[in-house]
């Protein structure tokens, strides 16, 4: 075998083994991710990733552990390949990623925890959605938010028009942890985020009978996240593969499973609901 016939050989092996591994970007997030030995794979997300891989025997998967301020930086770098999981669609992302067609996870919208005292004092009345343009406005109160993610259209834009003053707006790791410290310790009024993780942090930190949640009457019934992977041709490959493995999961009974695994029982049936929803559109059924 010649040199160049040799290197030309190898080259395309290699290229071929590049070619079939996708190289996911996991990040310090529970309920999403919870990276200790003994809940790895019990994440949200890592969950559903694990479903994709069972679909594409031909692909491997790999793992970089990032932090969460970093995320959106690395993926967008088209010199990179990775992938990430449940990613809202903006304009301003989709000239930055590839995305999937089909969604890679469904769940209740935003929601707003504050303390009972405050619900209380705002006379709020549970289990009725809140506007966050009106608690803003009317009543002074400081909103605490992760800055490296988005939360719809219009959330968004509600909280880019609250004073500077009026909210803590911070990225960085464990950032949700920090805030929801903040709020135990009034440091903040109200914050955002998705019940799932909200509830999953106020019990892991012991003050789950102080808060109480909120729907949100700007948010949409439920969010719905896509795979995102980087601007390139590979990302475009991978994108299309991983596509077709999302109709495949929706039927599967692990795929409900794993949705709901960090859910308060009494959100599961109007997660079935949203999820039937969703998924129908594509002609896919969601397991009984």
């Amino acid at each position: 075998m010649s040199k160049e016939f040799y290197f030309i050989a190898c080259f395309f092996i290699s290229f071929q083994i590049n070619a079939q591994l996708i190289n996911w970007i996991i990040i310090d997030f529970a309920p999403y991710y919870i990276n200790t030995d003994e809940l790895e794979v019990q994440g949200r997300d890592r969950g559903v990733i694990e479903l994709l891989h069972q679909q594409l025997p031909g692909y491997s998967f790999s793992y970089s552990q990032l932090p969460g301020s970093r995320l959106l930086h690395e993926l967008a770098n088209p010199q990179h390949n990775f992938c990430f999981l449940s990613l809202y669609k903006t304009p301003e992302r989709l000239k930055l990623f590839h995305f999937s067609n089909h969604p890679s996870t469904i769940g209740l919208a935003p929601t707003i925890m504050m303390k009972k005292s405050t619900a209380l004092k705002l006379k709020l009345q549970s289990n009725k959605p809140i506007s966050l343009a009106e608690l803003s406005a009317n009543h002074n109160l400081v909103l605490a938010a992760s800055s490296n993610r988005s939360f719809g259209k219009s959330l968004d834009a509600i909280i880019k028009s609250i004073p500077a003053e009026q909210k803590i707006y911070r990225a960085g790791n464990d950032v949700l942890n920090s805030l929801m410290t903040m709020l135990h310790k009034n440091r903040v009024d109200l914050l955002l985020g998705y019940p799932d993780e909200q509830l999953y942090l106020a019990k892991k930190l012991g003050f789950i009978d102080e808060i109480e949640i909120f729907t949100i009457k700007e948010a949409p019934s439920y969010s719905v996240g896509y795979i995102g992977c980087s601007n390139n041709s590979l990302g475009k490959d991978n994108i299309a593969q991983l596509d077709q493995a999302l109709l495949s999961i929706y039927s599967l009974p692990q795929y409900y499973q794993v949705l709901s695994r960090w859910l308060p029982e009494q959100f599961h049936s109007d997660l079935k609901i949203m999820l039937q929803q969703e998924v129908g559109q594509y002609g896919a059924k969601v397991a009984p």
